[in-house]
């Protein structure tokens, strides 16, 4: 059996689900500047897609991998090696064309190498496991 059957047993179509809630977020969000808002963003992403029966993992850079910038986003498993990361704030950051998915749309699929970019792009080091 495959993660993703094991982590999506109603068979939503996740990366739907991730669209709608992002599109769900902007309208509850509307107005709402996107620089260092990183935390209410992601919490109404989570919350949106929690209530599609999507499982997922609201990451907090601080506490989940020690890192000295705190930053939130979410992650929604896809497989083994491979999940969505789906971070509304992304743009803080600055437009690079590895993440251009991520800047433009605010979430993108990642393997296990990507991940760790990611992590390194928006905190100062990665300390512990990265399969969150």
């Amino acid at each position: 059996m495959e993660l993703n059957e094991m982590v999506n047993i109603m068979n939503v179509d996740v990366e739907k689900a991730i669209q709608d809630s992002i599109e769900e977020t902007f309208k509850d969000l509307d107005g709402l500047v996107q620089m260092r808002t990183c935390k209410i963003y992601s919490s109404y992403v989570y919350r949106h897609l929690k209530d599609k029966h999507v499982m997922c993992k609201l990451i907090d850079t601080v506490n989940d991998f020690g890192m000295d910038y705190q930053h939130f986003f979410v992650v929604v498993p896809k497989d083994f090696e491979n999940r969505y990361v789906v971070d509304l704030t992304y743009r803080q950051f600055g437009e690079d064309k590895a993440f251009l998915s991520m800047y433009e749309g605010g979430y993108q699929l990642f393997n296990d190498f990507m991940y760790e970019l990611y992590l390194n792009r928006i905190g100062h080091r990665v300390k512990g496991n990265i399969r969150s």
